[in-house]
């Protein structure tokens, strides 16, 4: 759950920039992924070029990273406006920010989502869209917190 503690850490790790906080969610992570059903690809959620220019690395990646599991970057990121600083009701209304980089990979595939949060969903409803219509067979995700 998104209580206070994972709140203070969450933000640790992606606004002052401690990557080790990452590490600290390797293990069940590892625990997580492994009661998802079988999958081909797992695939982060990006940055934006600017937002990846602020922090200097993608924090999903980071959790990956720690977690010693193999990812593969399908999807792009337009710039836009921080989430956080958006309503719920302007995050769920927000245009698709995604677009495919390495479609070649994708027909047939079972893909595991992963972002570091889950809010209304939009991020990763966005980002399953994106992969489907490029004929992937099955997205599923995981994020750290809800």
């Amino acid at each position: 759950m998104y209580n206070e503690a994972l709140k203070e850490l969450i933000k640790r790790l992606k606004y002052q920039r401690d990557w080790k906080i990452a590490s600290c969610f390797a293990d069940e992570m590892n625990k997580m992924i492994r009661e998802f059903p079988a999958y081909d690809l797992i695939v982060p959620i990006p940055l934006g070029n600017r937002r990846l220019h602020e922090r200097g690395f993608n924090q999903t990646e980071a959790l990956l990273y720690e977690a010693n599991l193999p990812f593969t970057s399908l999807l792009a990121r337009k710039d836009g406006e921080k989430q956080s600083k958006k309503s719920k009701k302007e995050r769920i209304h927000t245009e698709n920010p995604f677009s495919l980089v390495g479609k070649e990979e994708l027909p047939g595939k079972k893909i595991l989502l992963i972002d570091d949060l889950y809010t209304t969903g939009t991020t990763l409803r966005h980002a399953a869209y994106t992969l489907k219509n490029a004929e992937a067979k099955a997205v599923n995700s995981m994020t750290i917190g809800r």
